[in-house]
C-alpha cells in the first residue's frame, strides 16, 4: 500500500475528535481565566500564550494518559493478533516505545495547550471554584471567548476540543476500544515492515491526544475545553518561531507565544482580540468601582477602548481573609 493511503486509512483513529459534543458543532464561549498581569502582556504582545501541559496543575493526567496508553497497547492481545507474528508485533513495540521516548525528550517540551471552562452566555460573575483556582486566588480576570467567530475548519496546526471526564478505569476502557478499531485498521491494511512506523505513530499520537483530552472526573466541574499544539502536526515547523518563554515564581516556563493573526475566522478576515472576545470578567476580589475605572484605563492606555463597554465586575461576594 502507498505511503499516503496507509497514512489516511490510520487517520481514521483521530476521527472522534469532530464529534457531535465537540467543535465546530458546538460553538460555546469558553472563559480563560488568568492573572491581570498575564493579560496586559498578552495584550500587548497581541498573541495567545499556549501552555506546557506537564507544567499545569493536572500534569499528572497527562503523564498518566501517555503511560498507561502505551502500557496497555504493549500487551493488548488485539494487537497481538493483529500483527500476525510475533516478530511484527515485537517491532510495532519497539516502534511505540521509540515513540514514546522520543516525546518524553523531545515532544514534551513544545507540546502546548490552552485551557478554558465552558461558560454560560448569562454568566457576568464567572464561577467561584475557577477563580479560586485559576484566576490569580480571585483577583485576576476572565477571558471569555466567543467560539462561533472562529473558522469551523480544521485549524492546522491546532486541535479545539471538550475534555472528556471519567475515572481511570472508564479511562481504561476507551483505550481498550481505540486498541481494537487500530487491530481491525493494522489487519486490513498489513502494512509492511518498513512501514509499521505508520502505524505505531499514528497509535502513539492517538494515544498523546487522549492524554491531552481526558481527565480524572474529580476535575469535572471545570467543563474544561483546550486548544492544543503538538509538534508532530507542524511538520513544516512553522509555529516554531512562535516558542518562548515566562519567567515565573517556580523557574523559567516555556511557552508557545501565538499570534492571534493566526487564528482562522468564519468571515474570512484577520482576527484581533476585539472581535473574538466577547467578555472579560474582573474577578472578585478586586471588582470595586475603583478597580473597574483602574482597568478601563489600562484598557486605553493599551489602545484597545473597544473592549471597555466588554469588561464587567464579578458581583460575587467573595473576599480574600
Amino acid at each position: 500500500m502507498e505511503f499516503e493511503n496507509l497514512n489516511r486509512q490510520f487517520w481514521a483513529l483521530f476521527d472522534d475528535l469532530a464529534g457531535k459534543d465537540d467543535f465546530p458543532a458546538q460553538r460555546p464561549l469558553l472563559a480563560h481565566y488568568t492573572s491581570i498581569e498575564t493579560f496586559e502582556q498578552v495584550a500587548i504582545g497581541n498573541k495567545i500564550w499556549f501552555s506546557n501541559p506537564l507544567l499545569m496543575n493536572d500534569w499528572q493526567e497527562l503523564r498518566w494518559g501517555v503511560l498507561e496508553g502505551t502500557r496497555l497497547a504493549l500487551i493488548d492481545e488485539n494487537i497481538k493478533e493483529a500483527c500476525g507474528s510475533s516478530e511484527r508485533q515485537t517491532l510495532l513495540a519497539q516502534q511505540l516505545e521509540g515513540y514514546r521516548t522520543r516525546f518524553e525528550g523531545d515532544h514534551a517540551l513544545d507540546t502546548y495547550a490552552f485551557c478554558f471552562c465552558e461558560h454560560d452566555p448569562q454568566d457576568y460573575d464567572g464561577l467561584l471554584s475557577m477563580w479560586r483556582g485559576y484566576g490569580h486566588h480571585a483577583g485576576g480576570i476572565a477571558v471569555v471567548f466567543d467560539t462561533a467567530k472562529i473558522n469551523g475548519e480544521p485549524i492546522g496546526r491546532l486541535v479545539l476540543a471538550r475534555v472528556h471526564y471519567a475515572p481511570n478505569d472508564r479511562r481504561q476502557d476507551w483505550l481498550i476500544c481505540l486498541f481494537e478499531r487500530f487491530a481491525r485498521i493494522l489487519k486490513e491494511t498489513q502494512p509492511p515492515e518498513d512501514q509499521l512506523y505508520v502505524a505505531a505513530n499514528a497509535l502513539f499520537e492517538r494515544i498523546k491526544l487522549f492524554a491531552i483530552f481526558s481527565k480524572h472526573d474529580g476535575f469535572r466541574e471545570e467543563r474544561e475545553w483546550r486548544a492544543a499544539y503538538l509538534p508532530w502536526m507542524d511538520e513544516e515547523q512553522a509555529f516554531k518561531k512562535y516558542f518562548g518563554y515566562q519567567v515565573t515564581s517556580s523557574g523559567v516556563h516555556p511557552k508557545l507565544k501565538l499570534p492571534i493573526t493566526e487564528i482562522p475566522l468564519e468571515d474570512g478576515s484577520e482576527c484581533t482580540f476585539e472581535k473574538i472576545i466577547d467578555r472579560i470578567i474582573i474577578g472578585p476580589t478586586v471588582s470595586s468601582p475603583f478597580a473597574k475605572a483602574s482597568f478601563d484605563r489600562m484598557l486605553d492606555c493599551l489602545n484597545r477602548p473597544e473592549l471597555k463597554a466588554r469588561a464587567y465586575a464579578s458581583g460575587i461576594p467573595f473576599r480574600r481573609i
